[in-house]
C-alpha cells in the first residue's frame, strides 16, 4: 500500500510517495501501487546544508486491483488450467448470486422469484403455465409452484383460467409485478456490476466459452 503526500510548488503538482519500485531506468522510477501507476522525475535543491529531493508526478495509467482465484481461496496450486477454470466459475457464480440476493432483498424478492417474474414479463400480456416457468428457470432445482404461490401472495402474479383447458390454471404477471421489474430495470447497472469491467469483446468471448460448457452439460 503506497503512502504519500502532495505539495504545490510554482503551480506544479509534486508528490513524495513510499511504495515498491518496479522499474528503474535513466533518472526516473515507475512505481506501482494498488490504484495508480506514476512516474517520478527528481528535482534536487539545497536547503540549510541538506539536499531536498522532490519528485514531479505524472499520473498515466490506472492499475485496478484484480485478485486472483489463488488469493481469494488461499490455494496456490491447481491440477491444471481446466481445474482452475472450474473453480473460478464456481467461485464467480457464488459471488454473483450473493450480489443478486443482496440487491433483490431490498425489493422483497429472491433471485428465483425475479427470474420467474422476468419469464412472465416476456410472455405478457399472455399468461403461461407453471410448467413453462419451470423449464425456463435458471435454477432447475427450484420449486416453480412454490415460487409462483409466493409471488401470488405478494400480488406480483395472478392465477387465471387456462384458455385451452378449463381444468388447468395459468399464471400472469400483474401490474404491480411489471412496476416492480421496471423499478429494478432503472438500477440494472448495479445488478450487473460483476461484468462492468468487461469490454463488449471480452463479454462476447466469455459467452462463447460458456457455450462450450453448456454444449457439454446442458
Amino acid at each position: 500500500m503506497a503512502i504519500g503526500f502532495v505539495i504545490s510548488v510554482f503551480k506544479h503538482i509534486f508528490a513524495v510517495e513510499i511504495s515498491q519500485p518496479i522499474i528503474k531506468s535513466k533518472g526516473f522510477y515507475v512505481w506501482r501501487s494498488r490504484a495508480i501507476c506514476s512516474v517520478f522525475f527528481y528535482y534536487d535543491f539545497p536547503y540549510h546544508g541538506l539536499t531536498i529531493r522532490i519528485r514531479q508526478v505524472t499520473w498515466h495509467q490506472i492499475l485496478p486491483s484484480m485478485p486472483t482465484i489463488e488469493q481469494l481461496i488461499h490455494q496456490p496450486n491447481f491440477n491444471d488450467e481446466k481445474h482452475k477454470a472450474i473453480i473460478s466459475i464456481l467461485y464467480a457464480a457464488n459471488l454473483i448470486t450473493n450480489h443478486h440476493e443482496s440487491f433483490l432483498k431490498h425489493y422483497g424478492i429472491t433471485c428465483q422469484q425475479y427470474n420467474a417474474l422476468r419469464i412472465l414479463r416476456g410472455q405478457h400480456p399472455k399468461p403461461c403455465t407453471v410448467g413453462l416457468i419451470r423449464e425456463r428457470l435458471i435454477d432447475r432445482m427450484s420449486d416453480a409452484s412454490r415460487i409462483v404461490e409466493r409471488l401470488r401472495k405478494a400480488s406480483l402474479v395472478e392465477r387465471v383460467p387456462s384458455v385451452y383447458d378449463r381444468r388447468a390454471v395459468d399464471v400472469a404477471i400483474t401490474k404491480k409485478g411489471l412496476e416492480l421489474l421496471a423499478d429494478i430495470d432503472q438500477r440494472e447497472n448495479e445488478l450487473s456490476a460483476s461484468t462492468q469491467k468487461l469490454t463488449k469483446a471480452e463479454a462476447a468471448t466469455l459467452n462463447s466459452l460458456m457455450e462450450k460448457i453448456f454444449d457439454k452439460l446442458a
